[in-house]
């Protein structure tokens, strides 16, 4: 009776049983913020590769291949250091008439195709024409992939020529 009394007494192994039931749930914890961080640290290089993009784009009065690949570029390098490998990025041209019925001047996309019925989306931006960036991105988290899956990233800006009401192309 003794030696049971003992026994329930004995504190020695407590801290080891409870450091082997927290560790894990304290580890997963852990890296679960390190890919939200990620996440929303590709956000926001997201909202600047757009801006980037489209303020790069909208200085000229008419784009080159050369100024578009440039801004393609300066977009991509916005990215780092994460990997550019699923982004993409499409410009959009517009112009409206009296009706403020928009029309496609030109597209391009940088590692995919332009959206063709992209028009849907301008219609009640107004008279002017404008230039349209939408920058796509697939985060794959890095720990916690087997709860969430691939997540699809977009960021959209809408911007007016600076020097012209619309960015034509060479």
């Amino acid at each position: 009776m003794q030696s049971v009394k003992r026994y329930f007494k004995d504190e020695k192994g407590t801290a080891a049983a409870e450091f082997v039931i927290i560790f894990p749930v304290m580890f997963f914890m852990i890296l679960g913020i390190w890919d939200l961080g990620n996440g929303l640290w590709i956000g926001q290089k997201l909202i600047k590769t757009s801006n980037m993009v489209a303020d790069l784009l909208a200085r000229e009065a008419e784009v080159t291949d050369a100024e578009l690949a440039q801004a393609f570029e300066a977009g991509r390098l916005a990215l780092q250091p994460f990997s550019d490998t699923t982004l993409t990025i499409e410009v959009y041209s517009f112009s409206f008439d009296e009706d403020g019925n928009a029309s496609l001047v030109w597209d391009e996309g940088y590692n995919t195709s332009p959206n063709e019925n992209f028009a849907d989306e301008v219609e009640d931006l107004g008279t002017d024409g404008s230039l349209i960036v939408r920058v796509n991105y697939q985060y794959d988290p890095a720990f916690s992939a087997f709860l969430i899956p691939v997540i699809n990233m977009q960021e959209t800006v809408y911007v007016k020529g600076r020097q012209v009401d619309v960015v034509n192309r060479i």
